[in-house]
């Protein structure tokens, strides 16, 4: 089951759709900001999950997952 959410906005800049998405109850936006697949791109700080998601966001680079990931050995 997909379900989509919408925000306080309903478009961006460039008229995309903006949408919270769960699959069979999976929180999808916070699950590829936590494993390091996307990033945390907050239109509107008062949006209902924008701290969650830029703390997701800090602790995939604490733990260097995906866009993260120390790729070159530095």
């Amino acid at each position: 089951v997909v379900e989509l959410q919408r925000g306080n906005r309903d478009h961006d800049e460039y008229d995309r759709l903006l949408r919270y998405v769960y699959i069979d109850g999976v929180f999808v936006n916070a699950e590829l900001i936590a494993q390091g697949y996307a990033k945390a791109y907050i239109f509107d700080p008062d949006e209902r999950y924008s701290q969650v998601l830029v703390q997701l966001e800090q602790y995939a680079k604490m733990r260097q997952r995906g866009l993260w990931g120390n790729q070159w050995g530095d």
